[in-house]
């Protein structure tokens, strides 16, 4: 629905990211508000991009940190996963990185 480049496999990557939070049994609760943060983030931006454009470093930002969080407890398999939903974030189209 969404215009974003590419929403629909973001969407996928960050629905299976969830999926597997899930599956892994993930009850810290740093790990589950960033990941909470990024279904929210990634919603909006599905659901009206234009208006949400701006958010992309933000989602970009839970991204990183679940990735830190899940590394750091050893989930190498949601660390994998979450590096390369921040591949797609730095490829999208309107994301630019402070220099």
């Amino acid at each position: 629905m969404g215009s974003f480049g590419m929403s629909n496999r973001l969407a996928r990557e960050i629905a299976q990211l969830a999926l597997e939070s899930h599956d892994f049994r993930i009850y810290d609760p740093a790990v589950i508000k960033e990941l909470t943060m990024i279904v929210g983030y990634a919603h909006m931006l599905e659901t009206d991009y234009p208006a949400f454009a701006g958010k992309i470093a933000a989602l970009r930002k839970h991204v990183q940190a679940f990735s830190n969080l899940a590394n750091g407890h050893g989930h190498r398999d949601l660390f994998v996963h979450s590096e390369r939903i921040l591949e797609l974030l730095d490829c999208a189209p309107g994301f630019h990185t402070a220099a």
